[in-house]
C-alpha cells in the first residue's frame, strides 16, 4: 500500500526527506524514441548515473480504450550515431518488432517507457536539412537529410498549396544517390529524390507546390538559385569554370565575363557554358556538358583580374570563386599516423606538398612533410582521375593524444590545412585486413573455385583456442574487416555460431564472412546472424535457374540453398542487427544475359546492399574446358559493362580481368567537342603506384591452425599481397601491439 493511501497529506509533506533519505534516488534517464512506426519502435536509452548499466523498458500504447504493453525489451544494441559522438560504449541503442502490427491511431499513442521511472522518452526532434532543386508542372527533385541519423531514410510527402487545389500529389522516400552531395561527400550521398506526378499541374499550382518531410510536415527550402557553378580558373588571359541551370539540365546557360573594377566596368567576352567538363560527367551530373573555358582578345592587368565576374545572363549574378583548387580530407588521425588526400583540382596532374603540423601551444612544431602521390583505391572507385592523390605518414615517434587532436595537415601552396573526414579514425589500426580461415575444406566443387579442394576429402576446423588468440588482433584492424572466410566455407564448422556470440560486441562492425548457403542450417544460426552486428555477409550466386546454378556450384542442391536463403531474409527481417548483405556474382557465359535481372531482383526483393559481378582467377587446376565453354571474351565484358553502367560504384561494382582496357565508346559526332584532357601519367606510373606499399599498413593471411603470414600492404587492391614479413602462429604472439610494432619498425629501417 502506498503513503498517500493510509497518511494524511501535511504529514506525507512533512515526511518526503525521510522517505528521499530512505529509498534510493530515480536514475537519471537519457534517451530519444527515434523510430516510431506501425510495426516497430527504435532509439536509445542510457542511465546517466550508471552508463554501464543497459536499462529496461517497455513499449506501451496509450490510446484510450486500448491501452496496452506492445513489447519489452533492455536497450543494449550498439549505436554508431552515439558511438560517434563519444557517449560511452554506445551500447544503449534498441529495435523492438510488434508481434503483431498497430493501427495508425495507435501507433500516434505509442510511448517507450523505462522501467526504472516510467516516464516516456521523448521523440527526437528530426535535425532535416534539404532543398528543393526543380520544381515543374510534371516533377519535382532535390534533397533530404537527417543530419542527425544519416544512414535513415527521410519519408516525405509532395503537396499543392493553391487555394481551392490543394492535395497531396505524391510520396516517397529520399534515398536516391544525388552525385552532387557525393561530391561534397555527404554522408553516403542516398539522399536525392526525384517524383514524376501522375498527370501534369497547372503552371499556377507549379508555383505552389511544397515537399514536406512527414516527420515535420515543414517544407524544405528552395534552392537560392537555379543556376549553380563555380569559376575556377581565372588568369589575365582567360577564365574556365562550369555553369548548370537544375531546372533544367538540358538548357546551356548563356554568360558573359565581366572586369567589374569601378569606373572600368567592361564586357570582356561572351560564351555558352556547353563543354564537356569531365569532373562533372564522371560524377554523373547531366551528362557533363555544362563547361567553359575563354581566353581574352587581350590580356587583362593583375588589378583587373582581381575583379573579374562571370555572369549568367539569365541570373545577372555571378558564379563564386571556387573556394580553393585544393581538395582533400584527413580520414585518419591517430598518435602515430595521419592519412588522407589532397588534389589540386585545377591541374589534377600536379602532386601537392604538405606539411604535416602539430598546433597544441607548447607543442607547436612541424612533424613530418611529403607530397600527396599515392594511388588511393577510394578515389579509383569514385573515377576521381588517375587517383594518385593519397598521403600516409608515420611520425618518426608517437605524440600523445592531446597532441593528436590538434595535428593539422597543410598543402605548401596555401597554407590552409585540409578539413577533416566526417568518419575520421582516430585509432591505430595497422592491419588492413585479416583473411582467415576456420576451416580447411568446402562443401561445394565450384569449377571455377580459386582453390584446388580435389585433394582435399576431411577437414580440420579451428579450436577455441586459436579463435581467442586471433581475437586478440581485432583492435587493430581497419576498416576493411577481419575475415572468418577466404578459401574455404565457414559454416562447415561446427560451432560457427559459438564463435559469432563470441566476437566482442564492440569489434562485431568490422567482421564478415563469405559463404555459398547451400549448407542446411539450424534456424538457430540465422537467428544469430539477423542479431550479430557483423560488417557484412558476403552471399555467393550465379543464377536463379536452377540448372545453371547447380552446374556452377557444383554440389549444391537449388531447393535448400532457396529454403536457407528464404529462412536467412526471414530473420533478417526481425532481427535486432542483420550485417549488410552483399551478393557475390561470377561472369560466365552460361549466366551473362541473366546478369542485369539477377542484379534488380537482388535489389529489389532480396534486401542487396552491394552486389559485385566477378571475373574469375585464373589459376592452373581449372579445366580447359570449362575455360573454353565459359570464360567471357572481350565482347562479352564490354557488353556487361554497358548494362551495369547505370549503376553508381557503391551498388553494384563490375570486376574485370586484370588486363582489360575499356574501350571508349565513339565520340557524339554531334556534340560540342571536349576539351583535351591533361594527360594522367602512364598506365606503368599508375601500376607502380598500386604496387607501392602503403607505409604503416599490414596484412595478414591466417589459417585453421593459427599459422599466420603477414605481409606488407600495397596500396593497390588485393588479392596482391605485397612483401612477406614473417611466418608465425597467433598463439604464439604474447603482445600483439608489441609484435606489430616490430614488424613495421623493422619494415621502415630496410
Amino acid at each position: 500500500m502506498y503513503l498517500r493511501h493510509i497518511v494524511p497529506k501535511p504529514l506525507r509533506k512533512a515526511l518526503r526527506p525521510v522517505r528521499r533519505m530512505l529509498l534510493p534516488p530515480r536514475p537519471t534517464v537519457l534517451g530519444y524514441l527515434r523510430e516510431c512506426s506501425t510495426s516497430h519502435v527504435a532509439g536509445w536509452i542510457q542511465n546517466h548515473d550508471d552508463p554501464g548499466q543497459r536499462v529496461a523498458f517497455e513499449v506501451v500504447c496509450t490510446l484510450p480504450g486500448a491501452t496496452r504493453v506492445l513489447a519489452t525489451g533492455v536497450a543494449d544494441l550498439f549505436d554508431p550515431v552515439l558511438s560517434a559522438q563519444g557517449v560511452g560504449d554506445a551500447h544503449y541503442g534498441f529495435r523492438v518488432t510488434f508481434p503483431t502490427p498497430v493501427s495508425e491511431s495507435e501507433r500516434d499513442r505509442i510511448e517507450v517507457r523505462p522501467i526504472a521511472t516510467r516516464k516516456p522518452i521523448q521523440h527526437e526532434p528530426p535535425t532535416l536539412l534539404g532543398y528543393l532543386r526543380e520544381r515543374s508542372t510534371t516533377h519535382v527533385a532535390g534533397w533530404i537529410q537527417n543530419q542527425y541519423d544519416p544512414s535513415q531514410r527521410v519519408a516525405f510527402e509532395v503537396v499543392c498549396t493553391l487555394r481551392g487545389a490543394q492535395r497531396v500529389l505524391a510520396t516517397g522516400v529520399a534515398d536516391l544517390f544525388d552525385p552532387v552531395l557525393s561530391a561534397q561527400e555527404v554522408g553516403d550521398a542516398l539522399y536525392g529524390f526525384r517524383v514524376a506526378f501522375p498527370t501534369p499541374v497547372s503552371e499556377a499550382e507549379r508555383d505552389h507546390l511544397e515537399v514536406r518531410p512527414i516527420a515535420t510536415g515543414k517544407p524544405i527550402q528552395r534552392a537560392p538559385s537555379p543556376i549553380l557553378g563555380y569559376l575556377q580558373e581565372c588568369s589575365t588571359s582567360h577564365v574556365a569554370g562550369w555553369i548548370h541551370n537544375h531546372d533544367d539540365p538540358g538548357q546551356r546557360v548563356a554568360f558573359q565575363v565581366v572586369c567589374a573594377q569601378p569606373g572600368a566596368e567592361r564586357v570582356l567576352a561572351t560564351g555558352v557554358a556547353d563543354q564537356l567538363d569531365s569532373v562533372l560527367s564522371r560524377q554523373g551530373v547531366g551528362d557533363g556538358r555544362y563547361g567553359f573555358r575563354v581566353a581574352f582578345p587581350a590580356p587583362v592587368s593583375e588589378p583587373e583580374r582581381d575583379h573579374i565576374e562571370v555572369r549568367p545572363i539569365a541570373a545577372g549574378k555571378p558564379i563564386q570563386r571556387a573556394p580553393s583548387a585544393i581538395l582533400g580530407y584527413i580520414r585518419e588521425r591517430s598518435t602515430r599516423h595521419v592519412a588522407g588526400w589532397i588534389q589540386n583540382a585545377a591541374t589534377p596532374t600536379r602532386r601537392v606538398a604538405f606539411e604535416v603540423v602539430c598546433t597544441l601551444p607548447g607543442s607547436e612544431r612541424v612533424l613530418a612533410t611529403g607530397v600527396a602521390d599515392q594511388f588511393d583505391r577510394v578515389l579509383s572507385a569514385l573515377g576521381f582521375g588517375d587517383a594518385l592523390y593519397g598521403f600516409r605518414v608515420i611520425y618518426p615517434e608517437p605524440v600523445s593524444g592531446l597532441e593528436r587532436d590538434h595535428v593539422e595537415v597543410r598543402p605548401v601552396a596555401t597554407g590552409t590545412p585540409i578539413p577533416l573526414d566526417q568518419a575520421l579514425r582516430a585509432t591505430w589500426q595497422p592491419i588492413r585486413y585479416i583473411a582467415m580461415d576456420i576451416v580447411d575444406n568446402c562443401n561445394l566443387r565450384c569449377p571455377f573455385c580459386l582453390f584446388d579442394h580435389a585433394p582435399v576429402h576431411r577437414t580440420n576446423v579451428m579450436d577455441d583456442a586459436v579463435f581467442e588468440s586471433a581475437l586478440r588482433l581485432l583492435p587493430f584492424v581497419g576498416p576493411e574487416g577481419f575475415w572468418m572466410s577466404c578459401l574455404h566455407e565457414p559454416t562447415m564448422h561446427p560451432r560457427i555460431t559459438e564463435f559469432i556470440n563470441r566476437i566482442p560486441r564492440e569489434h562485431r562492425h568490422v567482421m564478415s564472412y563469405t559463404t555459398n548457403l547451400a549448407k542446411r542450417m539450424p534456424d538457430s544460426y540465422f537467428a544469430t546472424l539477423a542479431n550479430s552486428g557483423l560488417d557484412n555477409l558476403n552471399v555467393s550466386i550465379e543464377s536463379r535457374d536452377p540448372a545453371i546454378y547447380e552446374r556452377m556450384r557444383k554440389g549444391a542442391r537449388h531447393r535448400i540453398f532457396m529454403e536457407n536463403w528464404d529462412k536467412l531474409l526471414a530473420a533478417f527481417a526481425t532481427g535486432s542487427a542483420p550485417p549488410p548483405l552483399r551478393y557475390i556474382a561470377m561472369a560466365y557465359k552460361s549466366n551473362l544475359r541473366e546478369i542485369p535481372s539477377l542484379i534488380e531482383y537482388l535489389r529489389n526483393e532480396r534486401r542487396a546492399w552491394k552486389i559485385e559481378i566477378r571475373d574469375t582467377y585464373n589459376v592452373p587446376h581449372i579445366e580447359q574446358e570449362f575455360r573454353d565453354a565459359e570464360f567471357l571474351d572481350r565482347a562479352d565484358w564490354l557488353w556487361l559493362q554497358a548494362a551495369l553502367a547505370r549503376y553508381a560504384p557503391h551498388e553494384v561494382s563490375l570486376v574485370l580481368p586484370p588486363d582489360f582496357a575499356a574501350v571508349a565508346p565513339a565520340p557524339d559526332a554531334a556534340a560540342p567537342a571536349a576539351p583535351p584532357r591533361p594527360d594522367s601519367g602512364s598506365a606503368e606510373a599508375r601500376q607502380s603506384a598500386m604496387a607501392a606499399e602503403a607505409p604503416g599498413l599490414l596484412e595478414a593471411r591466417m589459417f585453421h591452425d593459427g599459422s599466420m603470414i603477414v605481409y606488407t600492404s600495397p596500396l593497390g587492391n588485393y588479392p596482391n599481397y605485397g612483401t612477406e614479413l614473417v611466418r608465425t602462429n597467433i598463439r604464439d604472439i604474447a603482445d600483439p601491439g608489441a609484435f606489430l610494432m616490430s614488424l613495421l619498425e623493422g619494415q621502415r629501417s630496410h
